[in-house]
């Protein structure tokens, strides 16, 4: 959190639960991992991101695989 509101590389920090909805409407892709289960952005995503989400990583494939969403994980099948 000591980030949020940095600029870092000349991109500012924004905070992915906070600002989530804002992003998602803006951003041309969205990869997201298992986090989005946990911190509760899930939701907010699937309704505000759509087909422009991907699913990435391991820690998402279960709920991917139950929802039917789209995922990358090039270390799995």
């Amino acid at each position: 959190m000591e980030n949020v509101g940095q600029e870092k590389f000349g991109v500012v920090v924004l905070d992915g639960v906070k600002d989530a909805e804002e992003v998602l409407r803006w951003c041309d892709l969205a990869l997201v991992t298992g986090t989005t289960v946990v911190n509760g952005t899930l939701e907010v995503i699937l309704e505000v991101a759509g087909a422009k989400a991907v699913f990435y990583g391991i820690s998402i494939a279960g709920v991917a695989q139950m929802l039917g969403l789209e995922r990358f994980c090039p270390r799995s099948t």
